[in-house]
Order: C-alpha cells, then sequence, then structure tokens
C-alpha cells in the first residue's frame, strides 16, 4: 500500500510538472516557475492527508475514541479547501489580478486559518478520549478471535469463538464502561485459548455476557 501510495504522489507531481512544461509563456521567469513549484506542494499537502486516510483504515488499533483517524477526513476537506483558495489566489496573482502584497495576506490568512482549523480538530479529537480510556479495546478482542479462527478451530470451538465476534461488535457496551479487571482477564483466557478447548471458550462467551 505504501509503495502505490507514494506512486500516486509521483505520478502526480510529474503530471503538474508536465502541465507546466507544456502551458509555459514564451518569457516564464522565476515567478512562473516558482507558481509551479507551489501546485507540487499544494498537491504534496492533499496526497498527505488523503493517504493518511488509507494508511489509518489498515489498522484495527487506532480507531477507537481518541484517535487521530477520526479527524482525518476533516483536515482533508480542510486542506482541500485551502488548496483551491491558494491556487485561485496564486492564479490571479500571476495574471496581475491582484497585488504581490494582496496575494501575500490571502497566502499568509488562508494557511494560517487552516493551522488554526487542523489544531482544533486534532484537539477536539484529543478531548473525546477523556473518559474512554480501557486497557483492552474491542479489535483487541475481535483480533484474538480472528487468531483462534485461523489456526484451525473444531466446530464448536469456531461457534463460540464466532458468538464472541458478534457479540463484541454488535452488542458489547464501550470496553471503558465495563469492569476493567474483568475485562483483562477475559482478555488474557483469549489470547490462551487453544482451537480445541470448547470448555474455555463456553466459559469466555458465558464471561463476556456478564461483565
Amino acid at each position: 500500500m505504501t509503495r502505490l501510495l507514494f506512486g500516486v504522489l509521483i505520478i502526480a507531481w510529474v503530471a503538474v510538472a508536465a502541465i507546466g512544461f507544456l502551458i509555459r509563456p514564451e518569457d516564464s521567469n522565476e515567478n512562473y516557475w516558482f507558481a509551479v513549484a507551489w501546485c507540487e506542494v499544494l498537491v504534496g499537502l492533499n496526497w498527505f492527508a488523503s493517504a493518511s486516510i488509507f494508511s489509518g483504515s489498515n489498522t484495527t488499533r487506532k480507531t477507537g475514541a481518541g484517535s487521530i483517524m477520526g479527524a482525518l477526513p476533516g483536515i482533508n476537506v480542510a486542506i482541500f479547501i485551502y488548496t483551491i483558495i491558494s491556487f485561485s489566489a496564486l492564479v490571479a496573482f500571476y495574471n496581475n489580478g491582484i497585488s504581490p502584497s494582496a496575494h501575500l495576506i490571502w497566502q499568509i490568512t488562508s494557511g494560517a486559518a487552516t493551522s488554526i482549523l487542523v489544531l482544533l480538530m486534532l484537539v477536539a479529537t484529543k478531548g473525546a478520549k477523556a473518559g474512554s480510556e480501557t486497557q483492552v479495546s474491542k479489535a483487541d478482542l475481535l483480533e484474538e478471535c480472528r487468531r483462534i479462527e485461523r489456526a484451525g478451530a473444531v466446530d464448536e470451538v469456531a461457534e463460540a469463538v464466532n458468538d464472541i465476534k458478534n457479540f463484541v461488535s454488535h452488542r458489547m457496551r464501550h470496553p471503558a464502561k465495563l469492569d476493567q479487571e474483568k475485562l483483562s482477564s477475559l482478555y488474557q483466557s483469549l489470547q490462551t485459548l487453544s482451537p480445541s478447548d470448547l470448555e474455555k471458550a463456553t466459559s469466555i462467551r458465558s464471561t463476556l455476557h456478564q461483565i
């Protein structure tokens, strides 16, 4: 996935450079190539925001409350809007639509506003973590269930493990609201559950419904 994402970035950069080269005016100067370079920076910013979402979606441990994954879509939108504003100001400046000082003010103001908005999103995300701390997450429990299934659990154990997965996924309350000691004990039992231990699997399923 990482190589694919970097491939997308390189293609985008090459495309911007190629377009800039093809449409360059005969009297292109340093200002023109600075504009092209700034477009490359904007492309890189949008790539970074999008790549963070795609990379983060491959993990199962970082999607709970307080995770930065919750803020990434909003950050992505904010960066995209900033890109439009910045590019529009750049085009207006290059075509003598606004003065150099006005262009600089637009770039600084839009950049500062976007930075502040992104920071506020991150602060809000961290604030959502308050009161949601837990020693064991749902992702941890589900991962152990998948481990047991991959190990080739016998039919009865596989059925019990599937019941545990369904309960954790759809019916279990947020882990932070459960007894942390019992939850940790249950997690440890899952970690040591063998694919053929029906008695222990049944016990874990019963305990899960009681905590």
